[in-house]
């Protein structure tokens, strides 16, 4: 009796007021889930009609989704289509909802739940910077610049409207010209890696690396990049700065597998790159190696090749410009680049300048007094180290002239590379002769 009355009743007492107040919460929830799903629609229709002018109502669509893709509503009137997409971005995954009108061109975008970098990735939530997209369609949102100094963002940001115009051409059937996953323009990919740079000059490296110099801060590095899908290559964009570290790895071009090989253009994998002068321990994308090892077999081709850079050539030191410029000291570097030289130093009081240019297989330096009449010319680098008495011996004749003109023809291997090294020196020196004053 005492146990039924201290332990059985009590609990039996609980059990009930739990019953009904289970009962009455699922009461309430059948009551109310109509209603909070009805106002969760209502709002979510209000931010689909901010990026579709002139919608009135929407139904969702049942279509395939392909890999980012969320959901896709149709506006009742035909206006067009809302569609929302995920993509990854510097501060992680964000959510875009983007409104296509049904000629296909971009009515409006907002990006959503974006942990991005305030002041750069950031800035692409603002309508500002939306409103670029507007008329845009398939084959011409890409044009649109990113934002300085958020790569990764930009990236994503545009491969999240590929995603998007993806699935309206299934649901719209039309036919769309979606870019290649983490599309990005070459000019784009410069002012991203390198945003205070005011020019880019070109300059070829090898056969399949063109190289741009961006105003003495570093370069950018183009190149194919063999993946999977061997017919249509990857093409990648690196950014080195002037002791060949990593600035970044862009993705101009990927035509791998959707889903699998095309990560290779994501941060995940890119970012591994930033801050290395080696591809030493970057990791492959997990179940896109052949993709993974193409983009890395081309950014191990661009480090290699960066010595031959314009600019990374043998150094002027103090023997070489005592060689070319008899008498004079004191040297300092120029204040700016010059475009084709490898190096310009002045002497004190500015008496003269040395100037090394590379042409082909030879690095020369060269010496002019103020008056540009050449004072020296000393072979910096040059192939057969056989030859080289007899290539310097032709270099020689240079000496005392004001152009590279006056040299004999010559049976020497790389005379003409020789005589072109000199020939760019004097372009460079009459660009460079107003710092000596």
């Amino acid at each position: 009796m005492k146990l039924t009355k201290e332990f059985l009743i009590p609990v039996a007492v609980l059990t009930v007021i739990c019953l009904v107040v289970s009962a009455a919460l699922a009461f309430t929830y059948q009551a109310t889930a109509p209603v909070i799903e009805e106002a969760k629609n209502a709002k979510a229709n209000e931010a689909r009609a901010v990026v579709l002018e002139g919608a009135s109502g929407f139904e969702k669509m049942d279509v395939t989704m392909p890999e980012g893709g969320v959901d896709c509503y149709k506006e009742t009137s035909g206006a067009g289509y809302v569609i929302t997409v995920t993509t990854n971005g510097y501060g992680g995954a964000f959510n875009m909802m983007v409104g296509i009108k049904a000629d296909g061109t971009i009515s409006g975008i907002q990006m959503m739940d974006h942990q991005e970098t305030p002041g750069f990735g950031a800035k692409l939530a603002e309508e500002s910077y939306a409103a670029g997209y507007r008329g845009k369609s398939s084959a011409d949102f890409s044009d649109v610049a990113g934002v300085a100094g958020a790569t990764i963002t930009s990236g994503a940001y545009k491969k999240g409207l590929g995603t998007a115009f993806e699935i309206y051409g299934a649901a719209s059937g039309n036919a769309v010209e979606v870019p290649a996953s983490g599309a990005m323009t070459l000019e784009d990919a410069q002012a991203q890696l390198f945003p205070d740079a005011t020019e880019f000059t070109e300059f070829a490296a090898e056969e399949e690396i063109t190289g741009y110099q961006a105003d003495g801060l570093g370069y950018v590095a183009v190149r194919k990049a063999v993946g999977y899908h061997t017919e249509e290559p990857m093409k990648i964009a690196v950014g080195l700065d002037q002791n060949g570290v990593i600035l970044g790895v862009i993705m101009l071009e990927n035509h791998e597998t959707q889903g699998l090989g095309t990560q290779v253009g994501d941060a995940a994998y890119l970012d591994q790159y930033t801050g290395k002068d080696s591809v030493d321990g970057i990791t492959a994308v997990a179940g896109a190696t052949v993709s993974s090892d193409g983009v890395k077999g081309a950014v191990r081709r661009i480090l290699e090749q960066f010595p031959s850079f314009p600019g990374q050539g043998v150094k002027l030191d103090e023997e070489s410009l005592a060689a070319i410029l008899p008498g004079a000291s004191g040297f300092e570097e120029a204040a700016q680049p010059y475009e084709g030289a490898d190096q310009v130093m002045f002497a004190s009081v500015r008496s003269g300048a040395a100037v090394s240019v590379t042409s082909g297989e030879v690095q020369a330096a060269v010496g002019f007094d103020q008056s540009g009449v050449i004072t020296g010319v000393t072979l910096l680098s040059y192939p057969d180290a056989a030859a080289l008495d007899a290539a310097q011996e032709y270099a020689s004749q240079f000496v005392g002239q004001t152009s590279a003109d006056a040299a004999a023809a010559s049976e020497i291997a790389h005379a003409d590379s020789i005589r072109d090294a000199v020939a760019g020196a004097v372009s460079v020196f009459e660009a460079a002769k107003g710092e000596l004053g």
